[in-house]
């Protein structure tokens, strides 16, 4: 809701930065990609490409194709 109301005050700021949100963000989807590589594996992580680079099958939980028909 606070994003919301910030977007219609036409605020350029929210209660929490997209700057602290998006860094939270990437250490949570690290967290779920190490539990799918497993005990004692470790995960090199390349952000600003966001892939897994040293496991290349991890690769498939960081983005989904989009089906036919529709592009991002």
């Amino acid at each position: 809701m606070d994003f919301l109301d910030a977007v219609r005050a036409g605020k350029t700021e929210t209660s929490v930065s997209f700057d602290y949100g998006t860094r939270l963000t990437e250490f949570a989807i690290l967290g779920n990609l190490a539990m799918q590589a497993g005990v004692n594996k470790k995960v090199m992580w390349d952000g600003p490409n966001m892939k897994v680079t040293n496991l290349p099958d991890l690769n498939q939980w960081v983005k989904r194709k989009s089906r036919k028909g529709w592009r991002i």
